[in-house]
């Protein structure tokens, strides 16, 4: 133990930014763990920030794992403010695709299709039960998902088919 203490590093964190940590995280848990920017924005703001330094806290909070944010993706307007939500979403997926392999049977064609060929519908993510809790909230949800989830290459765009993407 000692020598973990001896390892350990100690980050220091402004105390208007562990506020307002602390105020998204709370805020987030009536939207199922996602905020979009401008939300997070007014939080700042609350606080004194400008937009700028809200940007560079949820950044930073990202570097450290406490938050999922990806400027770069498209979607830069989500938060992910609770990791287990996107991780809940991924784990919904595979699930999906295990148990109606495992039975062989496919209730409805958008399951078939995800568990044969790896396709999956925007139209099936929005009936997700993680995603359509989310969507109640936050409406262009699914799109910006599937922004972050290229960004991550977690999936592909479908040529020639705006709604399918090869997980």
């Amino acid at each position: 133990a000692r020598k973990l203490r001896e390892q350990a590093y100690i980050v220091k964190v402004p105390l208007k930014w562990h506020c307002f940590q602390t105020l998204i995280q709370k805020a987030a848990l009536n939207r199922c763990g996602v905020l979009n920017m401008s939300l997070c924005k007014v939080f700042g703001h609350k606080l004194g920030m400008s937009d700028e330094e809200v940007v560079s806290a949820i950044k930073f909070f990202h570097i450290l794992n406490s938050m999922l944010y990806y400027p770069d993706s498209g979607a830069d307007d989500v938060v992910f403010a609770n990791l287990h939500c996107l991780i809940d979403i991924i784990n919904e997926l595979m699930v999906t695709i295990c148990n109606a392999r495992n039975v062989n049977k496919y209730p409805n064609l958008d399951i078939k299709l995800l568990a044969m060929e790896g396709i999956a519908t925007m139209e099936f993510i929005q009936t997700m039960e993680t995603c359509s809790n989310i969507l109640k909230s936050f409406p262009q949800f699914v799109e910006k998902l599937l922004a972050i989830f290229q960004h991550l290459r977690i999936a592909v765009k479908v040529k020639n088919y705006e709604d399918q993407f090869f997980i």
